[in-house]
């Protein structure tokens, strides 16, 4: 009866790590002479085209050396258009040289406000008034700040925490069961 209590505890300890879906943490960390941009953003791919709904959560903040803002989804939304974000296991990266209408943005409150947001844009996007490629943030009336970037650049970095992984903990639990396994033939015979 105990063994019976203890497998099914196990089981249900043993479920949420087994289904559970990967997150993958990023860190920005731009500093610019007119700005920096510093936080996380999780996504649930670390290979290929990130998309807006592979954006899980993000924690970001903004400063242009008078003002500050802290983008997260419950003041913000995202739009990641186009194939120029790419997700790896070394880091997110944005094309800046893509010809073609890519962007990056993250806006407070919304999607289409004048101001409050971060914009990562290839060539020929349109986030914001500027054509050219760059990286730029607005907070409150202090205007827009610039930084033109080119080239295939990482934007975050992937972050450094310790995770343990599902199979780690499944193999833990199945070593607990062989141990009240052996204990309970020992209570037995």
């Amino acid at each position: 009866m105990v063994f019976r209590k203890l497998l099914a505890v196990s089981s249900l300890l043993l479920l949420p790590v087994l289904a559970r879906a990967d997150n993958f943490t990023y860190n920005f960390n731009d500093h610019f002479a007119a700005f920096s941009v510093t936080g996380t953003i999780t996504t649930d791919t670390n290979s290929g085209v990130v998309g807006t709904s592979d954006i899980t959560d993000y924690n970001i903040l903004l400063n242009d050396g008078t003002s500050t803002l802290t983008l997260t989804p419950g003041n913000s939304q995202t739009l990641a258009r186009g194939s120029s974000l790419v997700a790896t296991t070394a880091g997110l990266f944005f094309n800046f040289d893509n010809p073609v209408f890519d962007i990056l943005a993250i806006q407070s409150p919304t999607l289409g406000s004048v101001n409050n947001y971060l914009c990562y844009q290839g060539v020929g996007a349109s986030c914001d008034d500027l054509t050219s490629a760059h990286e730029s943030i607005w907070i409150g009336t202090n205007g827009q700040k610039v930084q033109p970037r080119s080239g295939n650049l990482e934007i975050a970095s992937v972050a450094t925490t310790a995770v343990p992984e599902p199979e780690s903990l499944a193999l833990m639990g199945t070593g607990l069961l062989g141990l009240v396994e052996v204990a309970r033939r020992r209570l037995a015979g």
